[in-house]
């Protein structure tokens, strides 16, 4: 069966996860590692190619946001029906993202509609906290994950700050692995601090732009309406997580691939090694594939005729 039979996506290992159908015949697969990249499969030989890029990107980026996917960039020249794009994930079923003070958090009552909820709640250090108690929670039941930390208001200008709880990077990892590990199945992701303008605002602003639960015109309505959100907070967040993506590449770029390359030969075939139109590019194969996927795609392959690619 050719790329045109989206049961190819579902049975091959290399395409594993989430596959949907786009405008003139699209199908990708989506990895499920955080911040991984994904092969892409196109195809539609008789949409014109004209201009740098053979379709809208602009459409495309909205398309794939509709259907769970955040279309970050793209590597792509004419006459390629092949080719490797770049995505985020944007699989989260997070339909909204809320952000209060803890008098309306410790009020709200969920509608059947917004569970389950993922709850982040921000405390001021234990000294602060004895001044200014928070208010206890009246529904805790209609939560499903709650998470507090313990961090104070403190922006990127203040240097006074030997007794108060700074937020730095420990914090940041243990938020972003904790929503990472338990954040999938909930449908609503509610933040508080005290007053809800500087802390809960920058942390929801930079878990929406990490884990791309809004699209970047939500994103920047969010820090419209939370002029004021906590920038230290916010750039810490957003500086750990690519920092600790960076890690993770240069340990193990792409593990999955390697292990789905090993497994060509048994369950994947493709015909006549590509139908590409020139020898010299005929001559790559799955091998290649995995080197130019781990190498940041630094081989582009330019095949001119739609290759089929076969389930054994």
């Amino acid at each position: 069966m050719n790329a045109k039979n989206p049961s190819f996506f579902y049975n091959n290992p290399w395409a594993f996860g989430r596959t949907k159908k786009l405008d003139h015949q699209v199908y990708f697969s989506q990895r499920r590692n955080r911040n991984d990249k994904v092969l892409f499969f196109w195809n539609a030989p008789d949409y014109p190619f004209t201009g740098e890029y053979p379709f809208q990107l602009k459409r495309y980026q909205t398309s794939c946001h509709l259907y769970g996917m955040y279309l970050k960039s793209v590597k792509m020249t004419p006459n390629v029906i092949f080719s490797f794009f770049t995505f985020h994930r944007y699989n989260m079923p997070i339909q909204k993202v809320m952000i209060l003070s803890h008098e309306r958090a410790a009020m709200f009552k969920a509608e059947s509609k917004d569970k389950p909820i993922y709850f982040i709640r921000i405390f001021n250090s234990p000294d602060l906290s004895a001044l200014v108690p928070y208010a206890e929670l009246n529904y805790p039941e209609q939560f499903k994950i709650i998470r507090s930390y313990v961090f104070d208001d403190i922006s990127q200008f203040t240097d006074d700050s030997n007794e108060l709880a700074l937020f730095n990077d420990e914090i940041a990892e243990r938020i972003i692995t904790d929503f990472d590990n338990e954040g999938k199945d909930c449908q609503t992701l509610l933040v508080h601090c005290w007053a809800g303008k500087s802390r809960s605002p920058a942390l929801a602003i930079a878990l929406s732009e990490i884990f791309h639960l809004q699209t970047p015109e939500q994103i920047a309505d969010l820090k419209k309406q939370f002029s004021i959100y906590n920038k230290r907070v916010y750039h810490t967040m957003l500086d750990f997580n690519k920092s600790d993506s960076n890690r993770e590449k240069e340990v193990s770029p792409s593990p999955h691939f390697l292990e789905e390359a090993e497994m060509r030969e048994k369950d994947i075939r493709v015909a006549d090694d590509f139908q590409f139109a020139s020898a010299k590019i005929a001559q790559y194969t799955t091998d290649d594939l995995a080197e130019s996927y781990l190498n940041n795609y630094q081989k582009m392959l330019k095949p001119i005729k739609l290759f089929l690619v076969h389930y054994a």
